[in-house]
């Protein structure tokens, strides 16, 4: 599904959760778990960059994705970057 060390976009209509399904993907990533119905091979870091909505709602979704797979948001910041649009603007300025 992802391939290591390449980008991976997602396109789909809006209200596809296209954002939920990602930060599934990039928790997966980071634990090395089953998440989203794939297994991990090789587990690493993610970058989660969302240009539409703001750092507050992006802190919302990756809450709700830990308590989801019952993981501590500790543990998962450790190998994830989550940017909201606002985040993403001061950073790249």
């Amino acid at each position: 599904m992802v391939a290591k060390k390449l980008l991976t976009v997602v396109a789909a209509s809006g209200g596809a959760s296209k954002s939920t399904f990602m930060a599934s993907l990039c928790v997966g990533i980071a634990r090395e778990a089953k998440i989203v119905g794939q297994s991990v091979s090789q587990g690493g870091y993610a970058l989660y960059a969302n240009l539409e909505d703001d750092q507050s709602h992006v802190d919302r979704m990756f809450a709700a994705v830990a308590l989801r797979n019952k993981i501590s948001e500790s543990d998962m910041k450790h190998n994830v970057v989550a940017m909201g649009k606002d985040s993403y603007r001061k950073t790249m300025k």
